[in-house]
């Protein structure tokens, strides 16, 4: 199974568990199922009110806002922004009207289970 079939398939985000450096996201599919997805090395999580919400589209980009505001408070601290070399914007939408419900900045998704 891909992310992008977890996409726009009646899914429900249901839990996170939070794990060193991933966060585990624990995902009812529409038969029942559950899986989980992995999100190795995250730098950030931003969410409004997902658990439950039935997933629309996964993007996944090189940038977003939320990356911006990662990469200036590294540099305000004085780090390395090169560590974002490998870092990406995973940006779930509801299902029903487009709204980001869950945006994670991390290295990689695995689906698990």
């Amino acid at each position: 199974m891909k992310i992008d079939e977890i996409a726009n398939n009646d899914n429900r985000i249901m839990d996170f568990l939070f794990d060193n450096n991933c966060i585990d996201i624990k995902i009812e599919l529409w038969d029942g199922r559950i899986k989980r997805l992995k999100c190795n090395k995250y730098y950030g999580m931003k969410e409004k009110q997902c658990i439950n919400s039935e997933i629309g589209d996964i993007k996944e980009a090189e940038t977003s806002l939320f990356m911006s505001e990662i990469e200036a408070d590294i540099k305000n601290d004085g780090g390395d922004v090169a560590e974002l070399n490998t870092i990406k914007s995973f940006v779930f939408y509801d299902a029903w009207n487009e709204h980001i419900i869950l945006e994670i900045l991390a290295e990689s998704i695995v689906i698990l289970d």
